[in-house]
């Protein structure tokens, strides 16, 4: 897994800013943050195909957005979330030029307890 993590990485550097390249890197090659950093990348990939399926090609754009805060496409009309299980990586888009509010996606395992009400 850990090939396939660094050749994700590579074929994302393009479309990342450095916060999100250090954000992706300060999980480890080893162990379980080797799951963390490869789903991470997957949801990343799932965005360029959901950007590339709306609009018919695979705009230059960087992902930008503080480790942990809220991720934003610098130039697009669209909001974005990302949420990862430990299982399964997700990616939620939604055009976004006359939407109010922000778009938050969470994914827990099946398993896990509710939220605290």
């Amino acid at each position: 897994m850990r090939h396939l993590c660094q050749r994700w990485e590579d074929a994302l550097r393009p479309w990342l800013d450095a916060d999100q390249q250090r954000h992706i890197q300060s999980f480890s090659l080893h162990g379980q943050a080797l799951a963390a950093r490869t789903s991470r990348l997957l949801a990343r990939r799932l965005l360029l195909q959901g950007l590339h399926m709306l609009t018919g090609t695979v705009p230059h754009i960087r992902l930008g957005g503080p480790p942990g805060g809220i991720p934003r496409l610098s130039g697009l009309p669209w909001q974005l979330s990302f949420s990862h299980s430990g299982q399964a990586a997700f990616c939620a888009l939604r055009h976004c030029e006359n939407a109010k509010g922000i778009l938050g996606l969470d994914a827990e395992h099946h398993a896990a307890p509710p939220p605290a009400s």
